[in-house]
């Protein structure tokens, strides 16, 4: 369903990742595939890589990151995310083309670190280039947005080897867009789900995660039969595992619905409940 197509900014992400020298990499094994930690992140910066391969030929979506401490009690993250459809499956009869690349900006302050750890997760994601959706039949497009608002309150408890995570969490997308062809185009809407996330630590080097996100207002996805905005429930499950200790390496596989891996995104189902097979990876360099 989707596909990508490199630009200026994956270079940029590249050589950013490249030049980061990273000591711990706990911070994508936190939180679980769609959902953040409720604990702050404390240590040194951390890189990271999620690449999405969903059916079709060449049907993918990728993103790169950095995570690390920016003050006391507050954690500062980066993302780089491109993802886009060429339309080959018809939807309402009409076939559609859609472009996206973003860079995201989120902050998470620890507001509480007690038995239920609080962390507040505002963010800002920017379009940088392709924003578009496109009717290939008719040649009219509408533009996704320029900016997305973000916010997240993240619970967290640990009870032994499980920890359940509670995140309520928004996204600001746009209500309704003009096409080129001045018509009204019915948009997500700011998007509000309550995310459910439970993690189990198999031993020192597996960990096994699951989460389901709601949709309680706002759309989130496409009826592949009316071309029409709908709600669909985002969820993810998979396996992070310890692959090289002495450098830190996590690898993380999973499956999920969720659009992409930036708070904004991960409120995105795709279109008739497509899943990918997904590859997660972090590591010291």
């Amino acid at each position: 369903m989707f596909t990508t197509r490199p630009g200026p900014w994956l270079l940029v992400a590249s050589v950013i990742l490249l030049l980061v020298s990273t000591q711990a990499v706990m911070a994508q094994c936190g939180g679980t595939l769609n959902l953040r930690s409720g604990v702050a992140y404390a240590g040194p910066n951390v890189g990271w890589t999620d690449w999405r391969f969903w059916d079709g030929e060449d049907n993918k979506t990728y993103a790169f990151g950095l995570t690390g401490k920016v003050a006391d009690n507050w954690d500062g993250a980066v993302t780089f995310q491109a993802a886009g459809t060429e339309g080959e499956d018809p939807i309402g009869g009409v076939v559609r083309r859609s472009d996206l690349q973003l860079l995201a900006l989120d902050a998470g302050w620890q507001v509480r670190d007690t038995n239920w750890k609080i962390v507040l997760n505002p963010g800002c994601e920017f379009v940088t280039d392709d924003a578009l959706g496109t009717n290939t039949e008719t040649g009219a497009s509408a533009d996704w947005g320029d900016m997305i608002g973000t916010f997240g309150v993240v619970c967290e408890r640990q009870y032994g080897s499980w920890t359940w995570i509670i995140n309520p969490k928004l996204a600001g997308w746009k209500d309704d867009v003009v096409a080129t062809n001045y018509q009204t185009v019915e948009g997500f809407g700011t998007v509000i789900g309550i995310g459910v996330g439970l993690r189990k630590q198999m031993d020192d080097r597996l960990v096994l995660m699951a989460d389901v996100t709601p949709i309680i207002s706002g759309d989130n996805s496409l009826d592949m039969d009316t071309n029409e905005v709908e709600r669909t429930l985002v969820w993810g499950v998979g396996a992070t595992y310890l692959l090289l200790p002495d450098s830190n390496t996590w690898v993380t596989v999973f499956g999920s619905n969720a659009f992409g891996t930036t708070p904004a995104t991960s409120l995105l189902a795709t279109p008739d409940n497509s899943v990918c097979f997904g590859v997660r990876a972090a590591s010291t360099f």
